[in-house]
C-alpha cells in the first residue's frame, strides 16, 4: 500500500494513544497525516509510493512502563474508523502466454489462408488480470473480458478485484482487417487491475509474423508452348508461362491438363512443384491432331489461380511426293528470276501441305530439306497446296537442278524429293561490225555484223524455243533481221546514218538497250556512224572591200552533208596562162580569208579562185563572187607611207663621244598626210666587238607623225628606222645611220719629275663599256710628242689586261739638259673593237740631268 485516507475520531487519554500506523517489514510510520487526538472526525491522509507499507494498523497503544487503563470516571481513550481508503500498488505485472493454430502460423514462415483460432492465458500475483487481446499490425483486438467482482467502476471492493487466472481463445479471420495480405505482425497482451488503464502494469507476448495470402492468382502469363501454336512434326512440347504480377505468396506447384482440342477429351493431366514454377514438358500426345493445354497456379497459401490455355498442334506424317515443272529450253537474263512451278501434292496428314520447299545445286539433284523436317528459311512457297510458282534467282551461268519437296503443316518434308535441270545463260552474244568508215565517204557503204555466243549460242536447237538472230537498225531504215550470227547491210543514203546493231541468242539474252522484264535495262546495243556525202560543196567570194583592210579576200563555203574541210584562195594575174598561187588561207565553220600581198606584187589586174573540199572528199572550183561576177583585184590596194630619220642635227652619219646618249628622230607620212599613232621601230645593229646583239625599239608616232628616241651610251652601230604597215598602209623605211662612237682612254704618269737615268711609271685604262674584251687585250700605243718633226711618235705598243688596265715602265737615259717630255696613249685600230680610235689626255713630264739642277730650274 503506497496510500490510505481515513475518516476517524481519535482520542488520546489515560496514557493510552490512538494511532492509525503503517509498517513496512522493519519501520513503523503514522498515517494520522498530524491531525489533533481530541475525539473529533477528521480527514487524515497519508501517500508515499517510495515507501510501500505492507500492514496497516488502527489501534490504541499503551505509552506507561505499568499496566493502562481507562479512568471510568474520566474520558476515555477511543479510536473510531468510520471510512477507510487504500491505494495498493500492484509491482508484478502478469504473465502472458499463447497458443492455437493462429500463433504457430507466427513460427514457420509459411503463407496461410482463411481463418485460425488462437487462445492466451495469463497469471497475475495481485490484483489480478483485468484485460487480454491480441495486436495484429499495431491494431488491438480485444478478447473476452475477465470477470472481476470486485472492481465498483471507480474503485474496488477487494485488494484483488479481478481473477489470478485467465485463458480465452478466440478465432480470427485472416482476410479481414486489420490482417492484410502478405506479412503481419502479432502479439498477444493482458493487463492486470488500476483505476485507469494506463496505470496498469501490461504484458506482451514476443511479436511473431505471420504471412497471408487469401487471393487466388491471377492466370500464367504468356503461356506458350516452345514449339508454338503451329502444327509440329516431333511429339514433345515444352510448355512455358511467367508469373503474374501482385502474386504475394510464392507460386509452388502448377496444375496442367492436356484435353483434344475438338472433344475435350482429356489426355494427361498432373502437378509441377517448385517454387516459381515455369516451365513443363515435354509432353508427348498419344496420336497427331491439335490439344489444348490448360495450366493452373497454386500459391504457398494453397490457393488455386485462374487458368491460361494454349494450343499444341502434332502431326508427323509426310505430304505427297512432287517434281518441280522442267523448262521448254535455255533461261536468259530476262527469265530470272525463274518463276519455277511444282507439281500438287497431296496431303499425308491433319496439317495438310503448308507450302514447298526448292533447292538448288550445281552439282546434281539435293535434298531441299535436309533433316527430313523443312526449317523456315528451307521453305519457299508457305501459300498452301495452291501456291505452287516460286521464284528462284541468283542462278549463275551454267547448268543448275532445282530440287522440290511438299511440306506439311507440321514442315515434314516429302519423302522423296523430285528435280529437273536448268541451263542459264545471263550474257547477251557480243557482236561486231565491219566495214564502216571512219571518216565521211562519197559513196553508198556495206556493213557487216557478227556474232557469237559461249553458251547456248547462236544457232537453234530442238526442243528449245529460243530463236537467234542479228540484228541491223538504222537511222530512216526498218531494223534489219537476219537469223543466225551473220547480217549484212547496204547504207545509201547521205547524211549521218546512225547504226544500231545487237544479237539475240538462244536463250534469249539480247543486248538491244531496251529495258529488262526484271526492271534492268539490258546492255547498249553496238553503235556505228556511216556519213555519206555524194555532193559537192559550193563556194563564193565576197565582193565587197573592207577599206580599212583591202588586201583581205573573203570567201563563204558550205556543204550540207559533211561539212567544208578545207579552202584554198590562189591568185596570177588576169587573163594570163600563169599557174595559180595559192595565198596562206585560214579560217572555219564556212567561212575563210586570205590575205593578197600587194606590196610584193607589181600593180595589175589579178583574179582569184578558190579550191573547196568537204570532209567526204568532193572537190569543187570557183572563180566568182557572191553576185556572180569574176572575181578580179586591182593592185596597189594600200595606201603608200614615207617614214624619214636623222641622227644629231638631221645628219644621217655622226660621230659621238664615248659614253654620250645620242637621239634619233623622224616623221611619217602618207600623201604628206601625217599618220599618228603609228608603231615605228628602231633597230640597233652594233658594230663587231659589241655585247649586244641587234636590238629593237617600239616607238609610237604622236599627232604629227613625228617619234624622237634616246640611244643608250655604247659602241658603234647603225640604226635604222621602220614601219611595218597596216592592213591599210604599206610599209616603209627610213635611210640608214651611221654613229660611230670615239673610244676613250685614260694616261696617268708618276712621277712627273725626275733626272736623267730615272723611271717614270705609266697607268692607264680604255673603255670598255659595251664591249666584249679581246682575249689578249686591247692594244694600246704608248706615244710622245717630237718638236722637232711636230708629231707623234711610238714609244711602246702594248696591250691592256681582261679589265681593260695597262700600264708602262721607261727609264730615261740620253737627256742632258731639263727638258718636258710629253706623253699620251692611243687605242689603236683593230678588227673587232667596236669603238674610233681615240687617245688620252697628254701628259707631261720633266726630266733633269744628273747635275743638281738651279734654283730656277727646280722651280
Amino acid at each position: 500500500m503506497v496510500g490510505t485516507q481515513f475518516s476517524a475520531r481519535l482520542k488520546d487519554a489515560n496514557g493510552i494513544d490512538a494511532e492509525l500506523t503503517g509498517f513496512n517489514g522493519a519501520t513503523t510510520i503514522d498515517l494520522d497525516g498530524g491531525v489533533a487526538h481530541d475525539g473529533n472526525e477528521r480527514v487524515s491522509s497519508w501517500s508515499n509510493p517510495a515507501n510501500p507499507q505492507s500492514l496497516i494498523a488502527v489501534r490504541l497503544l499503551c505509552r506507561s512502563s505499568s499496566k493502562c487503563a481507562n479512568d471510568p470516571g474520566s474520558t476515555k481513550a477511543y479510536v473510531e474508523a468510520t471510512d477507510a481508503e487504500f491505494t495498493i500498488r500492484d509491482t508484478v505485472a502478469p504473465a502472458p502466454t499463447a497458443s492455437g493454430t493462429l500463433w504457430s502460423w507466427g513460427n514457420d514462415s509459411l503463407y496461410h489462408r482463411h481463418s485460425a483460432s488462437a487462445t492466451i492465458g495469463a497469471t497475475d500475483q495481485g490484483s489480478g488480470i483485468a484485460a487480454a487481446w491480441a495486436e495484429i499490425n499495431g491494431l488491438r483486438v480485444d478478447f473476452a473480458t475477465p470477470s472481476c467482482p470486485g472492481d465498483k467502476g471507480g474503485y474496488s471492493t477487494r485488494f484483488t478485484p479481478c481473477p489470478l487466472n485467465y485463458s480465452s481463445t478466440k478465432t480470427f479471420n485472416t482476410s479481414a482487417a486489420p490482417f492484410q495480405e502478405g506479412a503481419n505482425e502479432i502479439r498477444f497482451c493482458v493487463r492486470d487491475y488500476a483505476d485507469a488503464e494506463n496505470g496498469a502494469s501490461k504484458s506482451c507476448t514476443a511479436k511473431r509474423t505471420v504471412l497471408v495470402d487469401n487471393q487466388a492468382s491471377n492466370p500464367p502469363v504468356n503461356l506458350r508452348s516452345d514449339q508454338g501454336t503451329d502444327w509440329q512434326p516431333e511429339n514433345g512440347f515444352t510448355i512455358r508461362w511467367g508469373i503474374p504480377a501482385g502474386q504475394v505468396a510464392p507460386i509452388t506447384t502448377a496444375a496442367y491438363s492436356i484435353q483434344e482440342l475438338d472433344t475435350g477429351t482429356q489426355v494427361d493431366a498432373g502437378f509441377l512443384g517448385g517454387r516459381d514454377v515455369q516451365v513443363g514438358g515435354p509432353f508427348e500426345v498419344p496420336e497427331v491432331g491439335a490439344y489444348k493445354v490448360t495450366v493452373y497456379l497454386v500459391d504457398a497459401a494453397s490457393n488455386l489461380g485462374k487458368s491460361a490455355e494454349t494450343v499444341i498442334r502434332f502431326d508427323d506424317r509426310p505430304p505427297g511426293n512432287v517434281s518441280p515443272v522442267a523448262p521448254s529450253g535455255w533461261i536468259s537474263r530476262d527469265e530470272l528470276p525463274i518463276q519455277q512451278e511444282i507439281e500438287k501434292a497431296e496431303a499425308g496428314g491433319p496439317s495438310g501441305v503448308s507450302g514447298y520447299a526448292m533447292a538448288v545445286s550445281d552439282e546434281g539433284p539435293t535434298q531441299p530439306c535436309s533433316t527430313g523436317i523443312c526449317l523456315a528459311p528451307e521453305i519457299t512457297l508457305a501459300g498452301g497446296s495452291e501456291q505452287r510458282t516460286g521464284s528462284v534467282d541468283g542462278l549463275a551461268e551454267g547448268d543448275h537442278w532445282i530440287s522440290a519437296a511438299a511440306v506439311s503443316g507440321a514442315h515434314r518434308s516429302s519423302l522423296e524429293p523430285g528435280s529437273t535441270m536448268v541451263e542459264v545463260d545471263r550474257t547477251p552474244p557480243s557482236s561486231s561490225i565491219s566495214g564502216v568508215p571512219n571518216e565521211w565517204v562519197n559513196h553508198p557503204v556495206t556493213v557487216t555484223v557478227a556474232a557469237s555466243d559461249q553458251l547456248s549460242g547462236m544457232q537453234p536447237q530442238t526442243g528449245d524455243d529460243g530463236e537467234p538472230k542479228t540484228v541491223i537498225a538504222a537511222d530512216n531504215y526498218a531494223p534489219y533481221e537476219s537469223p543466225g550470227a551473220i547480217a549484212t547491210f547496204a547504207v545509201a543514203t547521205e547524211g549521218v546514218n546512225r547504226i544500231r546493231y545487237w544479237a539475240e541468242d538462244l536463250a534469249g539474252n539480247v543486248n538491244d538497250g531496251l529495258p529488262g522484264s526484271a526492271g534492268d535495262t539490258h546492255q547498249t546495243p553496238g553503235q556505228a556512224v556511216v556519213r555519206v556525202d555524194m555532193t559537192p560543196p559550193e563556194a563564193a567570194f565576197d565582193p565587197t572591200r573592207d577599206p580599212e583592210d583591202p588586201e583581205l579576200v573573203r570567201v563563204s563555203a558550205e556543204d550540207t552533208d559533211s561539212g567544208v574541210s578545207s579552202a584554198s584562195i590562189e591568185i596570177r594575174p588576169a587573163g594570163s596562162d600563169a599557174n595559180f598561187t595559192a595565198l596562206s588561207t585560214s579560217g572555219e565553220d564556212g567561212q575563210y580569208q586570205a590575205r593578197v600581198p600587194s606590196d610584193e606584187l607589181a600593180a595589175g589586174a589579178y583574179e582569184l579562185q578558190v579550191t573547196v573540199r568537204d570532209r567526204a572528199g568532193n572537190r569543187a572550183v570557183g572563180d566568182e563572187t557572191q553576185t556572180g561576177n569574176p572575181m578580179i583585184l586591182k593592185l596597189p590596194l594600200k595606201q603608200p607611207a614615207r617614214l624619214t630619220s636623222t641622227l644629231a642635227k638631221g645628219k644621217l652619219i655622226r660621230r659621238a663621244r664615248y659614253g654620250t646618249r645620242q637621239y634619233v628622230a623622224g616623221r611619217l607620212t602618207s600623201d604628206g598626210i601625217a599618220l599618228a599613232n603609228q608603231t615605228v621601230r628602231i633597230i640597233e645593229t652594233y658594230s663587231s666587238g659589241s655585247r649586244s646583239a641587234p636590238t629593237v625599239h617600239e616607238l609610237t608616232t604622236d599627232g604629227d607623225g613625228r617619234y624622237r628616241f634616246r640611244l643608250p651610251a655604247g659602241p658603234s652601230r647603225t640604226v635604222e628606222a621602220t614601219f611595218g604597215g597596216t592592213p591599210k598602209l604599206s610599209p616603209a623605211t627610213g635611210p640608214a645611220l651611221r654613229l660611230n662612237v670615239k673610244g676613250k682612254v685614260r694616261l696617268r704618269i708618276k712621277p712627273r719629275k725626275l733626272y736623267n737615268g730615272g723611271i717614270t711609271r705609266m697607268r692607264g685604262s680604255v673603255g670598255f663599256k659595251g664591249a666584249l674584251p679581246p682575249a689578249r687585250g686591247k692594244l694600246v700605243a704608248i706615244q710622245f710628242f717630237d718638236p722637232s718633226r711636230h708629231k707623234w711618235r711610238p714609244v711602246e705598243v702594248l696591250r691592256t689586261n681582261r679589265r681593260g688596265r695597262f700600264h708602262y715602265t721607261y727609264r730615261f737615259r740620253t737627256i742632258s739638259s731639263a727638258q718636258r717630255i710629253i706623253f699620251r696613249a692611243s687605242a689603236l685600230p683593230e678588227a673587232g673593237w667596236p669603238y674610233l680610235p681615240s687617245t688620252s689626255k697628254p701628259r707631261s713630264v720633266i726630266v733633269y740631268p744628273k747635275a743638281e739642277p738651279t734654283g730656277k730650274e727646280a722651280a
